[in-house]
């Protein structure tokens, strides 16, 4: 076990903001994702009051991508020069509106920058609104939502893992055991800007977390499916998004621990091999990582998810062999058992003043890990192996 900074992670994958972009274009266009073909290979079409003429080559304004690096800092990334102009800010669930102006603008990035007078708050969902105009008069009207930058955010570690699903009796009722990951707080702060993502399932399905303050040493079970009986959502499935932690009263719930849960209800692990990662989605940084197989081998799709934590030194070694592992198997789990070490090194770290604990990595290997016969969320891990 050896701590180190930790390498920033590289865009191996996409940013998934095209699902909650709404875009309004005053002349036909098309949202390009970073990684996509070259916008000025694409052939648009004006509209205007005349028949549509394609005009080949024809380059209109395109949101390629965002990012926050402050509460009161957001830069905007287009296929090319724009200036912005009719810029309002608001708060989703308010009346609060702010007529805002860009900052600056970079040409080599063809980036723009608003450095807003008034902060973001966490965890607060913001929308702006603006039009962008290229040099040939081309208008893109774009409405972006985003929540409120994290300037506290908390430590996490991944703790144990469950990718079983299975149904038991609960008097006379049928119940759901779902897949879940724990985690264990590592770092005082807020979760607003974390998010889970398994490589199997993919960005489209990776779970955010709310806007919640947490202590180190707590536990933090991410129950990944919410579970249905003939089609009705099972009772006491409840996040527990303030201090109260006996809101979540379904089986798998703690009372000592924050509970929350997925909106899925679809599995989202692999049996046979996955790749699992938390991460600061604000600068797209593992934060920490788990990588399973049943035979050392991986789907080829998972490879970029891996290589982030093989590269940034969070997986160190081969992969944690999980046979016996599988999705039917509720009753068995893949448990963390250096957890009590990792704290103590936290604790080492804040004596000596040294860096915020999310910039440094704990790197893992599968020698951390067992494969145990007593599932544990929101407790102490159990070091019963499976013979």
């Amino acid at each position: 076990m050896y701590m180190q900074k930790k390498n920033m992670f590289k865009r191996i994958l996409f940013k998934t903001i095209l699902p909650t972009l709404a875009i309004t274009f005053s002349v036909s266009a098309s949202f390009i994702p970073t990684g996509c073909s070259n916008p000025s290979d694409v052939v648009k079409a004006i509209t205007t009051e005349e028949p549509i003429t394609f005009v080949e080559n024809t380059v209109l304004p395109v949101l390629l991508d965002f990012s926050l690096s402050s509460s009161n800092n957001l830069v905007l990334y287009f296929n090319k020069n724009v200036t912005l102009e009719n810029s309002i800010l608001s708060e989703k669930a308010s009346d609060t509106k702010l007529n805002v102006s860009a900052d600056s603008y970079n040409s080599t990035e063809n980036s723009v920058t608003y450095d807003f007078e008034s902060i973001c708050k966490t965890g607060i969902e913001y929308i702006l609104d603006t039009v962008a105009t290229d040099e040939s008069g081309n208008t893109l009207t774009l409405s972006l939502p985003f929540t409120g930058y994290n300037t506290n955010m908390a430590g996490l570690l991944l703790s144990e893992i469950r990718i079983g699903y299975a149904s038991v009796k609960s008097g006379e009722t049928t119940v759901h055991k779902s897949e879940f990951a724990e985690l264990i707080c590592t770092k005082d702060g807020n979760l607003s800007g974390i998010e889970l993502v398994c490589a199997s399932s993919g960005e489209d399905r990776k779970f955010k977390f709310p806007a919640i303050d947490v202590q180190k040493g707590d536990y933090i079970t991410v129950h990944l499916r919410t579970p249905t009986y003939k089609d009705e959502v099972e009772e006491g499935i409840f996040s527990e998004t303030n201090e109260d932690k006996c809101i979540s009263t379904h089986i798998d719930s703690c009372d000592t621990a924050i509970d929350l849960w997925a909106e899925s209800t679809k599995s989202v692990f692999n049996a046979t091999g996955d790749v699992v990662i938390v991460r600061n989605s604000y600068t797209n940084e593992a934060l920490d990582g788990f990588i399973y197989t049943q035979d050392g081998m991986l789907e080829d799709s998972y490879t970029p998810y891996a290589s982030v934590l093989v590269e940034s030194k969070i997986w160190n070694g081969p992969y944690f062999d999980s046979n016996g592992i599988t999705k039917s198997a509720a009753a068995r789990s893949m448990s963390r058992q250096n957890i009590s070490g990792l704290l103590d090194e936290t604790n080492a770290e804040a004596e000596d003043d040294a860096a915020d604990s999310n910039e440094t990595i704990y790197a893992d290997s599968k020698d951390e890990w067992i494969k145990t016969k007593e599932v544990t969320p929101g407790y102490l891990n159990s070091s019963k192996t499976i013979n």
